[in-house]
């Protein structure tokens, strides 16, 4: 079975979307100081920015290359 970059890159974006759900969660519950808030935010950026990436043709161009790379350099 060949995957191809498109499923990768959604994979991934699924991935960090939930990781950062998860951390912020952790966060919300209190037990831990800051740093699982500044993991989570980074994860759901990095996952925003896969999900742009991955919709490179649905979307125009302008909005999934610059921003979505923007987007996953900041997180």
């Amino acid at each position: 079975m060949v995957l191809d970059l498109r499923t990768i890159y959604a994979a991934g974006a699924i991935t960090c979307v939930l990781l950062g759900f998860v951390q912020l969660l952790a966060f919300a519950a209190g037990r831990f100081e800051r740093w699982p808030l500044w993991w989570g935010l980074s994860n759901l950026l990095i996952g925003i920015g896969l999900i742009g990436v991955s919709l490179r043709d649905s979307i125009p161009d302008l909005v999934s290359i610059p921003l979505a790379n923007l987007v996953s350099w900041i997180g």
